[in-house]
């Protein structure tokens, strides 16, 4: 049995990666798009390291993001398994 089948394929990571930053890209607020993954915002550049890792290397990452312009946080997981499901949410600190 090959125990890395169970692993998402790199091409797998890239898609749950895109899906999550078009989102953020066209982050709807009162009928407003709010691009939230401009490199002014301060998780971005944090963000980008995690899923640079993620991609290239398919471990877990698992973690929290300061959003401090708007005082919340962003919990994800981005897991290595394909059986678990990615998370990636803006909380109320």
């Amino acid at each position: 049995m090959n125990i890395e089948s169970n692993n998402y394929s790199k091409i797998e990571r890239l898609k749950i990666v895109l899906d999550i930053m078009n989102k953020l890209k066209k982050f709807t607020i009162n009928n407003e798009i709010i691009d939230l993954y401009n490199s002014n915002y301060s998780f971005i550049i944090e963000l980008k390291n995690i899923t640079n890792i993620y991609i290239k290397e398919g471990t877990n990452q698992k973690g929290f993001l300061e959003f401090k312009e708007i005082d919340k946080t962003i919990e994800y997981i981005f897991p290595q398994k394909n059986y678990k499901k990615s998370l990636f949410v803006i909380r109320m600190k």
